[in-house]
């Protein structure tokens, strides 16, 4: 007959080690969402790019086209990055909440029942909703107005307006997509 002692010894041991696991990639996934937020600085690029095409080697007949496409694959570029964000923190999300099991069982395991250690997931998932929210809510209200806002207006000024209108309207549906992506993977429930 096994000794009970050593088997619960090996329970807690395996239930550490799944959480350790779990821990881990979560971190990795918001290492990798924070590495993300530099690439929100391609939105500048819409700043760089009216001077690029009023350079001598796009022909005069071609400009407002150009300045089009370009505009149009910035806001793409931009859109496609923040919903790979998105999918990254819902993974964070899904994980968290298991890491919230282990860190219960743990808890009752080892005899800490309310005690703030193995209380990783609780802390995190508080801290992400009071601040990293905020302060990316900021964030993408200024790379997303950068992106609609300048190049609408820009593209307005040119002619044909059209394109000026083709733009907005598109910026507004892939912002509502983004928006809509946000509610649907980030829900709390």
């Amino acid at each position: 007959m096994a000794d009970t002692g050593s088997e619960s010894g090996t329970s807690v041991e395996y239930l550490y080690k799944e959480y350790v696991r779990l821990s881990e990639r979560c971190v990795s996934y918001v290492q990798s969402s924070f590495d993300d937020i530099k690439l929100f600085g391609a939105s500048g690029l819409v700043f760089a790019w009216k001077p690029v095409v009023d350079s001598p080697l796009v022909p005069p007949a071609n400009r407002a086209l150009v300045l089009f496409y370009g505009f149009l694959a910035i806001l793409l570029v931009v859109i496609i990055l923040a919903i790979f964000n998105l999918l990254r923190q819902s993974l964070v999300i899904y994980y968290l909440r298991h890491v919230r099991e282990y860190e219960a069982t743990l808890k009752a395991t080892l005899g800490f029942p309310g005690e703030a250690i193995f209380h990783w997931s609780d802390s995190y998932s508080r801290w992400r909703t009071t601040i990293v929210e905020r302060v990316f809510v900021r964030l993408l209200m200024v790379v997303f107005g950068t992106i609609i806002v300048f190049p609408t207006i820009v593209l307005a000024l040119q002619e044909p307006q059209l394109y000026a209108m083709i733009y907005g309207g598109l910026s507004l549906l892939l912002v509502g997509v983004y928006l809509s992506a946000a509610r649907l993977l980030l829900r709390e429930r």
